[in-house]
């Protein structure tokens, strides 16, 4: 595949579409929830849209496109096709089923071509039967002109699936959007079972290849693509590398262990431009896969002097390496025995969880950590090593989605 054909003139247009907004709220600033469960990388599908202004495709999000509606930016949002008339009526499945404590519906940043398009009477439903029934009412209401609702829940709702309902705008004779529509909760379930995303899927990508040992993932696809990372809680976190590319991912097997939602992107950060990459599972006993040559993160640290080590994972809070992380400590380990000249910075990243104080702390004793096993476990020289605590200050992703907020949680080597 190639993954770098995207359109890079839309980040100029998001800058200056961000520089533009109001961010008039509603409501009063309160607490969101731990994830909007609606975002791609949550393992979200939509399950059926409106005619609409454009479409996405499997390398990006169409401006205008139903996927616009629900990426994480209002900087670009959905629009009805020309003359299409009310109701729009979207359906969202969730991966899992969810407690849903918040919906943020948001007017911001409307077409100027087109005063009063922005999306006025609506309303949200959710259900846990399936995608056409067993709905109830979350919100109905009118969202507020060139403005943000936030809605919370005082108490959360269970939903599998999520339908919104537009009846009108808030004048325009022709032209209907929205910006941005989010669903904030937790997943019912607490984490995937590990080992259980081994197997075959047929992506819109190839075939993707998948084998765990633990919470730790290895795979293949396309013609020679290769995959590593971790499960943390139920989204899995890749680093991918293809022959000129490289860059992560975040995806989620959804409850019935039938299908693999996620987005990927160029690079190490999760920037605004991310491509989809989901799959239908086809054989739950994968492949064998050939020994790889390095390992991803290896191949990156060679070619950009930086390496995500997910593989490295630690208990909650606290800086003891877990035991599935010393088979990437031994690679490690390797790699700086077969070259002797190698010194590294060893970094230690978290989440925005918690006081900044506290998360440079445990950032320095992660890395310190990571540190002091290849110097006692494996005999490395102390001085060929520097650990150093980033604490949040650093993220690759944006941290209002646990996907997210897992992808920032990491340990990274500079040369």
């Amino acid at each position: 595949m190639n993954r770098s054909a995207h359109n890079l003139l839309f980040s100029l247009v998001w800058g200056i579409l961000l520089f533009s907004c109001s961010t008039v709220v509603t409501t009063a600033a309160s607490d969101d929830g731990p994830g909007n469960l609606l975002h791609p990388a949550e393992g979200a599908v939509i399950v059926s849209a409106p005619q609409s202004r454009s479409l996405s495709d499997k390398s990006g999000v169409g401006p205008w496109s139903p996927e616009a509606l629900v990426d994480g930016s209002r900087a670009r949002g959905w629009a009805a096709s020309a003359g299409s008339n009310a109701p729009f009526i979207f359906v969202f499945e969730l991966a899992y089923p969810a407690a849903i404590t918040s919906i943020s519906l948001d007017n911001r940043c409307e077409d100027e071509r087109f005063p009063g398009c922005g999306a006025r009477s609506a309303t949200v439903e959710g259900s846990v039967e399936g995608s056409t029934s067993g709905f109830t009412t979350l919100w109905t209401g009118d969202i507020p002109k060139a403005q943000q609702l936030r809605q919370i829940k005082s108490s959360p709702e269970t939903c599998r699936w999520i339908r919104l309902t537009i009846t009108s705008n808030w004048g325009h004779p022709a032209e209907t959007e929205l910006m941005e529509f989010q669903a904030h909760g937790r997943f019912m379930t607490a984490e995937a079972q590990s080992g259980s995303v081994a197997g075959t899927y047929q992506t819109q990508w190839g075939s993707l290849n998948l084998v765990s040992t633990g919470n730790q993932v290895a795979g293949s696809y396309e013609n020679g693509g290769k995959v590593e990372g971790y499960l943390s809680g139920y989204s899995l976190l890749l680093n991918w590398r293809e022959t000129t590319n490289s860059g992560s991912a975040a995806l989620v097997l959804n409850a019935e262990g039938s299908r693999l939602n996620g987005i990927y992107w160029l690079g190490p950060e999760l920037t605004e431009q991310f491509g989809y990459w989901n799959g239908t599972r086809t054989s739950v006993i994968p492949s064998p896969l050939l020994p790889a040559e390095e390992p991803v993160w290896a191949s990156q640290l060679r070619d950009t002097g930086r390496g995500i080590l997910y593989g490295i994972t630690f208990d909650t809070g606290l800086a003891t390496i877990r035991p599935d992380a010393f088979p990437t400590l031994d690679v490690l380990a390797k790699q700086l025995r077969a070259d002797p000249q190698l010194r590294l910075t060893i970094e230690g990243h978290t989440d925005d969880v918690g006081s900044e104080e506290a998360n440079l702390k445990l950032a320095r004793q992660r890395a310190e950590a990571v540190r002091q096993s290849l110097i006692a476990r494996y005999g490395i020289d102390g001085r060929r090593l520097l650990a150093v605590g980033r604490g949040e200050a650093q993220p690759l992703a944006p941290n209002d989605t646990q996907a997210g907020r897992a992808a920032n949680r990491r340990v990274e080597i500079r040369r």
